[in-house]
């Protein structure tokens, strides 16, 4: 059961409470000896934690769910509690740890090519990490002139020294005993920062020769051949380190399968799908195949229980 972002249970107690250091990076995952970070002066500490606490507020109301690859129910954030997160979030720790100082920053270019925002929170004797994605200042501006009316006028005004921050959270991270659990509000931002589709392929590939004794199918291979397919990794990532699911499934017999698949699944199964008691894989049926594997309807054929409605 996903855990509560603690930030959202008191957004008042936060607001009054936090304590928050800005840091603004460039920060890309494949040029890596380039990037740097840059510790913010604190005088406008105050009013930019007034923009975090309004845009965390609409997130109060909100249910913390587990993270499912694959969609977003409204009304909920999603929650990814997985040490293998932790490497790329160490990257990011580490230019903090090595920030340049906003004073000794010359080169207002340097802030021009920023697109990652951090903001450290402090509170409860507990810090967070409020994580922003935006667009560099550099291509914000780019072929781009500001104006602004001076009475019956328009003066052009110089951008060529503006930088921007976001206030737009897209991820927090929470850090506890080299613990990290990390609080989804932009999915798309999340799996592309952490790289998470790739992470997810490596994991179910790992497990190939696990899903080759499922003996409920009549072929395997036309799953792990399709194995870097969205509709093939991203639902087996949702149950492929669950253990006592997977021991549950590969032990299942295939005329027990059969018979509740067509009992209780009928809407989706038929006896076309099988040959003799095995479950037919055809590039028609594997998604639903695998819908039905990563406990997506609400019956769950393996272990003969009721799942909760999609």
């Amino acid at each position: 059961m996903a855990r509560n972002l603690e930030l959202l249970n008191s957004i008042a107690m936060v607001s009054n409470e936090a304590k928050i250091n800005v840091y603004t990076a460039k920060y890309r995952k494949n040029s890596k000896d380039s990037n740097y970070c840059i510790s913010w002066p604190d005088n406008e500490n105050e009013y930019i934690k007034r923009l975090l606490i309004n845009d965390l507020n609409q997130y109060s109301r909100y249910k913390a769910v587990d993270f499912d690859p694959q969609k977003k129910s409204n009304d909920t954030y999603e929650v990814v509690c997985d040490q293998a997160l932790l490497s790329i979030w160490n990257s990011i720790m580490n230019l903090i740890e090595e920030h340049l100082d906003f004073k000794d920053n010359h080169e207002i270019e340097i802030l021009r090519n920023c697109n990652f925002d951090i903001y450290e929170m402090l509170y409860n004797n507990k810090k967070y990490y409020l994580c922003c994605k935006s667009q560099t200042a550099y291509n914000m501006f780019k072929h781009k002139w500001a104006f602004m009316k001076t009475n019956d006028e328009v003066k052009r005004v110089d951008t060529s020294e503006w930088f921007t921050l976001s206030d737009k959270i897209d991820f927090v991270v929470e850090l506890e005993r080299d613990i990290i659990t990390v609080y989804v509000f932009n999915k798309n931002s999340f799996i592309h920062f952490f790289d998470y589709y790739n992470y997810m392929k490596d994991l179910v590939r790992k497990k190939i020769p696990e899903i080759r004794k499922w003996s409920f199918l009549d072929s395997t291979d036309l799953i792990v051949n399709k194995i870097n397919q969205k509709n093939v990794f991203l639902p087996l990532g949702r149950i492929i380190d669950d253990v006592a699911y997977l021991e549950a499934v590969r032990k299942i017999k295939p005329q027990v399968l059969k018979q509740r698949l067509l009992d209780k699944c009928k809407q989706s199964f038929s006896g076309k799908d099988f040959n003799g008691n095995k479950l037919i894989v055809t590039n028609n049926s594997i998604s639903k195949i695998m819908k039905m594997i990563a406990k997506q309807y609400r019956y769950n054929v393996f272990t003969d229980t009721a799942e909760e409605s999609e």
